[in-house]
């Protein structure tokens, strides 16, 4: 604190005493490193905040990105199926042509193909706000880029899916919510330091000059070391700290709580992948040979003679279905491992 003014002034107005005065208290605490270090596990805390928005943001986006990849997927696979349809409606023409089959099978063919193709046309104009929700994720308008254009190429290979055990390490790192747990349990602990730090004595000192103009005056110095003791406030002090410490407590409560929470949420995602991954396995592996397989017989034989229109757009439809399937569960497994990745705060790689 620097001070200054008259110290004296006479009835007679004959000159005058001036006061220039420097007071400095220092504490004999350490409130102020105390109080720095709140503001710093604040500080900790906003930011794993930010960290948290950002690998939310990011799940958004790889999500954004498989969805309108499973779309183009369908679509391709939609428009791989047109040839066995039409082929189909050759075959029923060319047996009514022959006289073994009646016209009402070329319009069971017929209505087929062109279901299929309005599911095709449908699925391509759809495609369009799959984009724009892609474009958005990443910041980018919808208007600036052509939707029609716009070519993703395949997600990477889902590697091997690590233990639980290497997936709780790597999420006990890199997870911001537990960062930011624990610097809400370091804010308290350093609020309480600083409570306990507040009514501690300080040391003063206090040095001053006071020139005189007065006749016969006497310039003069001044030097004072003091300690400041606080004397009220006692109770305000105490319900500070026990706060402080219910704050702590709470924190720490909180902390556990959201490691549970994180555990479950990798337990759950890391199965969820590891099913999709089977799923997928086994109808591409398993379910769409033999689906391939029955549809191509059902074509060989209605094309000889020995089955119905009915059998043959039934066959076909299961082995659509089946691609459509097979094209759903590969996205599928791209999904869970997004969820998997944002469960563990990014990726797999246990390296920070």
């Amino acid at each position: 604190m620097l001070m200054g003014g008259y110290y004296r002034l006479p009835d007679n107005f004959m000159g005058a005493e001036y006061m220039i005065q420097i007071q400095q208290y220092f504490p004999l605490s350490r409130v102020r490193g105390h109080r720095a270090e709140q503001e710093e596990a604040v500080a900790r805390a906003e930011s794993s905040s930010l960290d948290v928005l950002i690998l939310d943001r990011e799940l958004a986006a790889r999500l954004a990105f498989v969805d309108l990849w499973a779309w183009d997927r369908t679509i391709d696979s939609i428009e791989h199926s047109l040839p066995l349809v039409r082929a189909a409606v050759d075959v029923a023409r060319a047996r009514y042509r022959a006289g073994t089959a009646g016209q009402g099978d070329i319009y069971r063919a017929e209505a087929e193909l062109a279901g299929l193709r309005a599911t095709w046309q449908t699925a391509k104009e759809n495609r369009t706000a799959i984009v724009a929700a892609l474009l958005a994720s990443m910041g980018v308008a919808p208007e600036n880029l052509d939707a029609v254009h716009l070519q993703l190429a395949a997600p990477p290979e889902i590697p091997t899916v690590p233990p639980l055990a290497q997936l709780f390490d790597v999420a006990r790192k890199r997870r911001p919510e537990l960062r930011r747990a624990q610097a809400g349990v370091e804010e308290a602990v350093a609020a309480g330091e600083a409570a306990r730090s507040e009514y501690v004595p300080e040391a003063q000192v206090q040095l001053g000059y006071m020139p005189t103009t007065m006749p016969g005056g006497v310039d003069s110095y001044q030097a004072l070391v003091g300690l400041s003791v606080p004397l009220v406030g006692l109770a305000g002090h105490q319900g500070a700290v026990a706060e402080a410490e219910a704050r702590e407590r709470a924190g720490r409560l909180d902390a556990a709580s959201q490691w549970l929470e994180i555990q479950r949420e990798i337990a759950v995602a890391r199965a969820a992948l590891s099913a999709a991954i089977v799923s997928r396995e086994a109808l591409e592996k398993d379910v769409l040979p033999r689906a391939q397989a029955a549809a191509e017989a059902v074509f060989a034989s209605y094309s000889s003679g020995g089955e119905t229109v009915s059998s043959l757009i039934d066959a076909q439809r299961a082995l659509i279905t089946v691609r459509l399937q097979l094209e759903q569960a590969r996205a599928d497994v791209f999904r869970k491992h997004a969820l998997l990745l944002r469960a563990v705060g990014g990726k797999f790689a246990t390296a920070d």
